[in-house]
Parts: structure tokens; sequence; C-alpha cells
């Protein structure tokens, strides 16, 4: 029989999540403050992340400094593939909050497509 993390993680693989993570809210108490789960969600035991990988040719689109904020095409370009992914992760992330809820868990999702509760967004290259 599959632990609720495996049954996770094949969802998270069935919708082409390429990173799934799951830690303890309890582990990250030393995050930065406004960073840690429990301020955002009291309640909070466990927090899953999710990423896509940044296709290789458009992460060469990523806007060089002093370009934020600009109408280039090279923005442009970037912008557009970012706003792909988020919608995939957002897609993901609603599907595995769904399947928690039906397990009878709370599952908040934070949206990344429009950002965190705070207007920060929730994505990050690596």
């Amino acid at each position: 029989m599959q632990t609720l993390k495996e049954e996770l993680r094949n969802q998270a693989t069935r919708r082409e999540i390429d990173l799934f993570g799951v830690a303890s809210a309890r582990d990250l108490v030393d995050a930065p403050q406004g960073h840690r789960p429990t301020e955002i969600l009291p309640w909070a035991e466990s927090v899953i992340v999710l990423g896509l990988k940044v296709l290789d040719a458009q992460a060469d689109l990523i806007p060089l400094e002093g370009e934020s904020g600009t109408n280039s095409p090279r923005q442009a370009m970037f912008s557009g593939h970012n706003a792909f992914l988020s919608q995939q992760l957002d897609s993901a992330g609603y599907g595995i909050a769904r399947l928690l809820e039906g397990k009878g868990y709370k599952a908040f999702h934070q949206l990344c497509s429009t950002g965190g509760i705070d207007g920060r967004y929730l994505t990050g290259l690596l």
C-alpha cells in the first residue's frame, strides 16, 4: 500500500511536475520572519513544494539586470514562459490540495500565478 507521500508524489509525476518535496512546518521555524508557514497558517503541519524546470533556451531569456519591468522582447518572451509554468503549477497544486481534502486533511493551495498572500510570488529560479 502506498504512503500518502508516495501517492502525492505519483500525482505530481502524472502532472509532469519536475520537483516534489514535503517538509515539516516545524523544520521551517528558523526561516526568515514572514516566511514561516505557521505565521501564515498557524495550524500548518507540512509544506509541499512543487517545481517545474525552466527550459534552457527560456532560461537564456531571463531578463538582464535593469530590464525588469521593461517591454523588451527578451522580457516578453521570458514572462510568457514563466506565466505558462505558473499556470501548470497552479493546476497541479490545486489537484494535490483536492486529493488531500478528499482524504480528510485541510489543505491550503498557494497560487503561483497571482503571487503570495502578501503580494510576493512563490517562484524561484534554481
